[in-house]
């Protein structure tokens, strides 16, 4: 069978898609995890301040998992953002 030029390009356009829907879906699980982390944050060390809501904001997935594995056993809020994602 032979491809148009209409049939690549609309082959390109459903790749294209799928890739924008994947990164899409993966910021939105980010983003998910952050205001999760966050809520944790606040019903453990209380009112934070904006600079720390903006740094959970702004982290990948893996610092995020990072943070939340801390969360669960740091007595402080710098404490709990100062753990660092596992190498490897």
């Amino acid at each position: 069978m032979v491809m148009t030029a209409a049939d690549k390009f609309r082959a390109e356009g459903i790749e294209q898609g799928k890739q924008m829907r994947a990164a899409t879906a993966e910021r939105l699980l980010e983003q998910g995890k952050a205001e999760t982390l966050l809520s944790l944050l606040r019903l453990k060390f209380g009112k934070l301040p904006a600079s720390a809501q903006k740094q959970v904001r702004a982290a990948d997935a893996k610092q995020l998992d990072a943070w939340v594995a801390a969360v669960l056993t740091a007595s402080t809020l710098n404490a709990a953002l100062a753990a660092k994602p596992a190498q490897g």
